[in-house]
């Protein structure tokens, strides 16, 4: 079988037989792909490296007759270490994973996701106590990059807007939305847009959220993620 390289960072790993894991990876070329490395031991601590959740490697593999890849080599780009300085770090980061392994299909390629995911990764560490704000800024810029969210504030019935309701892909106004759509103030949706569009981090530092709106906005996401 002729060898392939791969650019991915870990989302699982997942103990297998005797010095063996099974990786679930977010991968530049092919999107979510799963993949068994072998001859795990402390003469080759750069593959163990290589296997610990949200490393960013460089990975040498071989297709065989089922979509699990094989592992043939592995080199370290980022372990992003920062993320182990402090609980609440890694806390968030396997939270973002865990989000990912939830809502993409395997092999899709999605490299701008992939650039996007290790772009927020590695900013963890500098927002301390506005995680919440990064967190939901990376909920909605999945939901944009994935289609699911629109950002023109104009209702799909009568094209007025003034309190802002969202059913599915759509906008309402008061007097039009449907049951069971998610209504934000203006003020409320001038904050989303700039959490799904912002273009800096330091912008999303200088932005609090209210739990109650950060849970609105975790809610969506969910109810769109299942529309799928």
């Amino acid at each position: 079988m002729a060898e392939e390289k791969l650019k991915a960072i870990v989302l699982r790993a997942v103990p297998f037989k005797d010095r063996q894991s099974i990786l679930t990876l977010l991968s530049e070329e092919k999107g979510i792909v799963s993949m068994i490395v072998k001859g795990l031991s402390k003469s080759r601590p750069h593959l163990i490296a290589c296997i610990n959740p949200l490393c960013q490697a460089e990975f040498i593999y071989t297709e065989g007759r089922s979509d699990l890849l094989k592992c043939v080599e592995a080199s370290v780009i980022d372990t992003h270490f920062a993320l182990r300085e402090k609980y609440s770090f890694l806390e968030q980061g396997l939270q973002l994973a865990k989000i990912l392994l939830e809502s993409q299909y395997p092999g899709k390629s999605t490299p701008a996701l992939y650039a996007l995911f290790s772009c927020f990764l590695k900013q963890i560490p500098s927002f301390r106590e506005a995680l919440p704000t990064l967190s939901s800024s990376f909920l909605l810029k999945l939901l944009k990059h994935e289609g699911l969210l629109l950002l023109d504030a104009t209702c799909s019935a009568c094209l007025e807007l003034k309190e802002i309701h969202v059913y599915g892909g759509d906008m309402y106004c008061k007097r039009h939305a449907p049951v069971g759509s998610f209504s934000f103030s203006e003020m409320e949706w001038k904050i989303l847009e700039l959490l799904a569009q912002a273009k800096s981090f330091e912008a999303l530092r200088q932005t609090s959220l209210e739990n109650a709106f950060r849970e609105k906005i975790e809610l969506y996401f969910q109810s769109r993620m299942r529309q799928v």
